[in-house]
């Protein structure tokens, strides 16, 4: 008898433990693929945000070359504000390539931290610029 509830004992540890052991994969499948799903929407942002950055830049380029042809001196509280805006968004696509390098070592917390950052960043940038465009608009109208 004795023998009999020491079987059904080692029996109950031994499903316990294979019951462990399944979902302890289980669990740790389940965090593996969390991770991967996370890494590869992070690159998808990365590369949104890369063709962000390139536009803001194309943007700024056109709104100098059309300050350049204009009939009218230029403030230079407003060519300041300009050379500021593309001198941040040079450094913003310089830490677009240490996004990569984030992407590339698989650190998330850290890469979805400065895509965060380069997005507030992107957007200050964006009305800025907007600003800038009106500005060059009203002088060409005033000619």
């Amino acid at each position: 008898m004795l023998f009999l509830l020491w079987v059904i004992l080692l029996a109950f540890i031994a499903g316990l433990l294979a019951l462990s052991f399944f979902g302890y994969y289980k669990v740790r499948s389940l965090i593996a693929k969390k991770r991967a799903r996370e890494l590869s929407q992070l690159k998808e942002y990365h590369q949104r945000l890369h063709i962000i950055v390139s536009e803001l830049l194309s943007k700024a380029n056109e709104l100098d070359q059309e300050s350049k042809y204009l009939n009218q001196p230029v403030d230079t509280k407003w060519s300041y504000s300009l050379a500021a805006t593309c001198t941040e968004l040079v450094e913003l696509s310089n830490v677009l390539i240490t996004i990569d390098t984030l992407i590339t070592s698989r650190d998330i917390k850290e890469t979805r931290k400065n895509i965060i950052q380069c997005l507030h960043i992107s957007h200050r940038l964006h009305r800025q610029l907007s600003k800038s465009k009106i500005y060059v608009l009203r002088s060409k109208s005033d000619n």
